[in-house]
């Protein structure tokens, strides 16, 4: 903050393999009960920023990669990640944080992407909660998450067709909504990690 940064995001960790792998059990037994869980998690997460920061944080991504790649929100579709986003957002609205809004879906894939966030967006209840509309580029050796492959296509001037059209869908529904994209992770150069390649 002393240098001028103040757009902070905070993880808003809703993972059913790792932090609290007992939320696929209890999505399956106890949806209501599962979706106040996963809210409850986000209100924890934002209370203890301001705690110990002093302030709030502009934006929370909910999740990295639910339902593709690491499959954090394990057994979930892309309708049960809209009714996550519309609890988390009820809930921090019911608690006072009236402004953090959410970066989701934040999928593995731009296709797999496109997919959650339609379903999210197309709900005016959970869109309301949307900052903007998070995106990975895997997998492993794509056209976006390969250094080489980057300049080998887009560097010389050849884009990969799908991808170009993938990011366009991806533009397009975000702006008919208003909402920017948010590529959130890429960690794959397939360059040394101690050179200046990388």
């Amino acid at each position: 903050r002393e240098m001028g940064f103040t757009n902070y995001s905070l993880a808003g960790n809703i993972n059913w393999i790792w932090s609290s792998p007992w939320l696929g059990e209890l999505y399956k037994k106890d949806r209501p009960r599962c979706l106040a869980e996963c809210a409850e998690q986000v209100e924890a997460a934002v209370t203890y920023w301001r705690k110990v920061n002093g302030t709030l944080p502009p934006t929370v991504p909910l999740f990295n990669e639910p339902t593709s790649g690491n499959g954090e929100v394990r057994g979930a579709d892309a309708a049960a990640i809209r009714d996550i986003v519309k609890a988390c957002g009820r809930r921090l609205r019911e608690r006072g944080f009236k402004d953090i809004k959410f970066v989701v879906p934040n999928e593995e894939t731009v296709g797999r992407s496109l997919v959650v966030a339609r379903a999210i967006l197309e709900d005016a209840d959970a869109r309301q909660y949307v900052a903007a509309v998070g995106y990975h580029v895997y997998p492993y050796g794509s056209p976006y998450a390969s250094v080489p492959r980057i300049l080998k296509a887009s560097g010389a001037g050849k884009p990969e067709e799908q991808s170009v059209r993938q990011r366009a869908e991806l533009r397009d529904l975000c702006r008919k909504y208003g909402l920017p994209a948010w590529m959130t992770e890429v960690s794959h150069s397939e360059a040394d990690p101690r050179s200046l390649d990388h």
